[in-house]
């Protein structure tokens, strides 16, 4: 409502400027008309006096009607002020809110030249917001720029602070910056990655001898929480749980690209992730690592990685070519119901304990040429599509499948194992009844695989593999 001063509104002033314009001397007018009459009459005779006070009754019944037209006209002014005054507060105070999702918005939206109505959203709003005409803004606000700038520097330096809560901080800063603008998602995980990539030592197990550790023990331990906590946002924004109306979470953020090359990664969990690509070549993994039920969209590149511990691919999918390339697996190792879509690339990798394909399904090519298996192989029940390279004696191969069994040349099979055509396209893997059986114990590679030795005799270089496995570049 538009006031004339505080609490004073622009009708009653209005009012009564009128009153003094035109009641007024209305007013006047009737009280001098008597006397006027009076003295003009005093010394006048009977037929003169008779014509001033017809005269005197014709001015004042004139004066009258013109005072009870302005009397009439201020009314209707008034009234009329009062009532769209009335009216306009009460459309204000009672006008519903637009249909739409709920945002966080100042208390006064902030105005720009070009008439848009900013409104910073809150982490379940979508964006872009929207302009006061109701279309969608086709550029981002100059306030929504600005809070992504702030948020932006808030986390990045807090990420790069000498105390551990105020890494913590950051960490949740660029979350919460990812979560409100999704064309911030990319730069929030490759900064995340990247503090991820930085040199970093796990510290050893806390000796109950010692109550009173060193600042650096400490240290160690409070830079290992602040990873453990990045490492969760990152599985948290890649994993697509469903809700309960079957779509994914809100928390998704999808077509990821991940880069922990030579990271540190302790007791990974990426169970049920599915990033766009992911690079973890030189990686190594403390403790235990899960990718069970994982799905990579894109490439998987896991070339020279080392699992510290017991790594879990069961009923992982990798939609294109996977590369573990003279990969170190040091504990158990499961593939238990995974899909191969493109080339597994398993190229002079090296699995220290029992390593389990069972049920696995190789759509692409298998290279497990140079590969070395110091537990025990079970291949049991896998189905090959494509070319298969796996000479390594002591692999289990039972009721597995075979597509195209007549195509031999470019599949290799450990010594004793041949393909029984069962019909034209399907064949079985069978062990020979004449066929050599190692000795439990021999012919396996030693237990110093653990600490790094490849074996008597062995090349790990990529290009030295045997068959198509020459002169792989990534």
């Amino acid at each position: 409502m538009i006031t004339a001063g505080p609490g004073r509104p622009a009708t009653d002033r209005t009012t009564r400027r009128w009153l003094r314009l035109v009641v007024w001397p209305s007013s006047a007018l009737l009280v001098l008309g008597p006397v006027l009459f009076l003295w003009l009459s005093h010394d006048v005779g009977e037929p003169d006096r008779l014509r001033l006070q017809l005269e005197a009754v014709r001015a004042a019944a004139s004066a009258a009607a013109l005072t009870a037209l302005c009397g009439a006209l201020v009314g209707a002014v008034y009234l009329v002020g009062r009532w769209s005054t009335r009216e306009g507060g009460r459309s204000r105070e009672t006008a519903a809110p637009m249909p739409g999702p709920t945002r966080r918005a100042p208390t006064e939206p902030h105005r720009q030249r070009d008439g848009e109505e900013v409104v910073l959203p809150g982490p379940d709003s979508p964006r872009p917001a929207t302009s006061r005409f109701g279309r969608i803004s086709p550029r981002p606000a100059l306030a929504d720029r600005r809070a992504v700038t702030e948020l932006y520097a808030l986390g990045a330096n807090q990420l790069g602070s000498e105390r551990a809560p105020v890494r913590m901080a950051g960490v949740y800063a660029l979350d919460q910056l990812g979560q409100c603008y999704p064309d911030q998602r990319q730069t929030v995980v490759d900064v995340l990655c990247g503090y991820l990539r930085m040199p970093f030592a796990v510290p050893p197990q806390l000796r109950s001898d010692r109550p009173y550790p060193s600042d650096r023990e400490l240290a160690a331990r409070e830079e290992l929480q602040v990873r453990m906590a990045v490492q969760r946002v990152l599985a948290n924004h890649l994993r697509p749980a469903e809700d309960a109306s079957g779509r994914p979470a809100a928390t998704f953020w999808p077509d990821l690209d991940v880069d922990l090359s030579h990271a540190v990664l302790v007791d990974l969990d990426l169970t049920g992730c599915r990033p766009r690509t992911a690079r973890l070549s030189g990686a190594r993994f403390s403790g235990y690592a899960w990718f069970a039920g994982a799905t990579f969209d894109g490439p998987a590149w896991f070339v020279d990685a080392t699992f510290d511990g017991h790594a879990w691919f069961e009923n992982s999918s990798f939609l294109a070519p996977a590369w573990f390339l003279n990969a170190r697996f040091l504990g158990e190792t499961r593939f238990k119901e995974s899909r191969f879509d493109g080339d597994a690339w398993f190229l002079h990798a090296q699995f220290a304990g029992q390593t389990k394909f069972t049920g696995s399904e190789f759509r692409g090519a298998a290279r497990f040429g140079g590969a070395l298996f110091a537990g025990e192989a079970r291949f049991r029940e896998v189905e090959f599509h494509g070319a298969a390279e796996l000479p390594q004696p002591d692999v289990d191969l039972r009721a597995s499948l075979v597509r195209r069994p007549a195509d031999t040349a470019h599949r290799t099979w450990p010594p004793g194992w041949r393909v029984r055509e069962t019909d034209s396209l399907v064949g079985n893997l069978e062990l020979a009844g004449d066929a050599p059986v190692s000795p439990s114990g021999q012919d396996r590679v030693p237990t110093s695989l653990a600490d790094g030795d490849t074996g008597p005799g062995s090349d790990t270089s990529p290009g030295s593999g045997s068959g198509s496995g020459s002169g792989v570049t990534l």
